[in-house]
């Protein structure tokens, strides 16, 4: 099996999972909680945004 991390997502990117090998694991980072849609067919994680960096 493969792993890929697809770090952020749009919507133009919502058929790239189903451009890989149907054994593929695709896990999606995204900041956007309404892009989480675009990723990938696992939970998508979302990353918390802080004005503290």
């Amino acid at each position: 099996m493969k792993r890929i991390l697809m770090v952020g997502c749009e919507w133009y990117t919502h058929y790239y999972p189903g451009l890989l090998n149907d054994d593929a694991e695709v896990t999606t980072l995204e900041v956007d909680p309404a892009k989480r849609a675009f990723g990938g067919n696992n939970a998508a994680l979302l990353l918390e945004r802080t004005d503290d960096a």
